[in-house]
């Protein structure tokens, strides 16, 4: 199974220099895969060639590496002032990109009778 994002595709999103050392990267980016596999259904094609999944993954791992790096765990706006965004990391990480997972969701529930 291959990673839905790798540590190359988030440092270009993050802007890193050419050539320096990713290992910081991989931990972000195997919890967005945990993460959004979780809500994706196993059953249908492999995952790895959908792009939506893909960006999905990408867009988890931008926001875990960024909660980790922000000062006071905060993100800034241009000015500086903290982005006011409380849980960052919380049910509103995946409602988020909920409508990229949409085709390959893992669908169930309970069926009260």
């Amino acid at each position: 199974m291959v990673a839905l994002v790798s540590s190359s595709e988030l440092a270009a999103v993050l802007d890193w220099p050419t050539g320096a050392d990713l290992t910081e990267l991989e931990q972000p980016c195997a919890a967005a895969d945990t993460i959004v596999r979780s809500y994706l259904d196993p059953d249908k094609d492999p995952h790895d060639n959908h792009p939506q999944d893909k960006e999905a993954a990408l867009a988890v791992a931008v926001q875990i590496y960024s909660s980790h790096k922000a000062p006071g765990g905060q993100m800034q706006a241009v000015d500086f002032q903290p982005i006011m965004v409380p849980h960052l990391l919380g049910p509103g990480l995946a409602a988020r990109v909920m409508g990229l997972l949409r085709p390959c969701r893992k669908y169930g529930g309970l069926v009260v009778g």
